[in-house]
């Protein structure tokens, strides 16, 4: 086994570890982490060395679940060109009206069917995908597969006939949460002093892994003794589609979004009748349902969610979600007070947050198997308001190696 290596001078937690037979590697468990890991000692080793399984030349059983919903010729291509992937896992398929269609890849590559001879009619694949799943559109225009993680979208026009369909490949990862392992362990009570656990909030572009992320945080909490977990499963994106979620989130229980314009109702109704210590929530992304959130973490409930926005500087200019961050707000400033903007001119009025955040900690997902962290929310929204610099932690894996950085800008 390689070391796990870090680029900075934080001490780990020799003394709490289980010490692996490599003598250079450090092993946690949840149940041997430290009560607390401040920022400046927060990287953790974590019970394995995080590498990363080699795809070989057989088929992707995630792949062969969906395409039991394609036209049999469909699938046989389909399989054709699995069997040549060197690694890429593919993780869309899309069918438009009138055009070849094109399966997208993990490494952003894209590669047209032309093996397919004539372009095949949509009609035909949503009347098979209705058949092979017993099932219909939902009023947000996606369908799943039961049993499975996949998630099939449509595209209407005015008329409201389907032209396009997006088949989205859902898989479960065990390896996604070592990462992270020593924040989501803070969010047990059992590991706190404290009877106010943190909350988590994870943001990054579309398809960067987030909803994956959330699955794995789900199943960790959930086999964790006295936490009683709940999931708010937007689109049955978490548990998958069907009554019997998908076992990939443990013992996680969760309340489907029948419709998606309720999903702040849902939110609360958990919190009413269900009792949970954690909650987990996919795609918050309206004013309502930030609401929500805040209203539920003064509860002394720790929440675990993703948002609408790819950064924390995305957040910040949303006004729909700026709730989540605490609030921003005007203040004007007295003349021995005022502070020199970027510009070098001294401002009158500036921003400042109106209250804490509703999450304590975030992770920005830049890239597969790559977080910022921020450990102390609220002083990097502080710091970015001022134009000041803050602390922030990046985490990464490469060749089987977990890497962490501190930086301060």
């Amino acid at each position: 086994m390689a070391p796990i290596k870090q680029e900075a001078s934080a001490p780990t937690y020799a003394s709490t570890a289980a010490t692996s037979t490599d003598e250079n590697i450090l092993t946690f468990g949840l149940d041997k982490l430290p009560k607390y890991l401040p920022i400046e000692t927060s990287i953790v080793q974590t019970p394995t060395v995080i590498r990363v399984k080699k795809q070989t030349n057989s088929i992707d059983e995630s792949v062969e679940d969906i395409l039991r919903v394609f036209p049999s010729t469909t699938g046989v291509l389909v399989r054709q060109m699995q069997k040549c992937l060197d690694g890429k896992l593919l993780t869309e398929l899309i069918f438009d009206k009138g055009r070849i269609p094109t399966l997208r890849y993990s490494d952003g590559s894209e590669e047209h069917l032309t093996s397919i001879g004539n372009i095949p009619d949509v009609k035909e694949y949503v009347e098979i995908l209705r058949k092979n799943t017993c099932n219909d559109f939902s009023i947000d225009n996606r369908i799943g597969i039961e049993g499975s993680l996949h998630r099939i979208s449509a595209i209407r026009n005015k008329k409201k006939d389907i032209i396009g369909l997006t088949y989205r490949i859902g898989r479960h990862f065990e390896t996604s949460i070592e990462l992270i392992v020593d924040i989501v362990s803070r969010i047990c009570k059992r590991s706190l002093d404290t009877s106010d656990p943190p909350s988590l909030l994870i943001v990054g572009p579309p398809g960067s892994g987030k909803t994956t992320l959330l699955r794995e945080i789900s199943r960790a909490l959930s086999m964790e003794p006295g936490e009683r977990v709940m999931i708010i499963d937007t689109s049955n994106e978490i548990g998958g589609d069907g009554d019997i979620p998908h076992a990939c989130i443990g013992r996680a229980r969760r309340m489907q979004v029948i419709d998606r314009r309720h999903q702040d109702e849902v939110m609360i109704e958990c919190v009413q009748n269900h009792t949970p210590t954690v909650m987990i929530i996919d795609e918050i992304g309206t004013q309502q349902e930030a609401a929500a959130a805040k209203t539920i973490s003064q509860r002394g409930i720790s929440i675990v969610a993703t948002a609408h926005g790819s950064s924390l500087d995305s957040l910040m200019k949303n006004p729909q979600l700026i709730g989540l961050l605490g609030g921003i707000e005007d203040v004007i400033m007295g003349d021995t007070a005022q502070m020199m903007g970027p510009d070098g001119r001294k401002k009158k009025i500036r921003k400042e947050r109106k209250g804490a955040p509703t999450f304590q900690v975030m992770i920005e997902i830049l890239a597969k198997n790559r977080f910022k962290i921020h450990h102390r929310l609220s002083q990097s929204i502080d710091a970015k308001l001022i134009h000041d610099s803050f602390d922030s932690e990046t985490r990464w894996v490469s060749d089987g190696i977990m890497y962490s950085k501190y930086n301060r800008k």
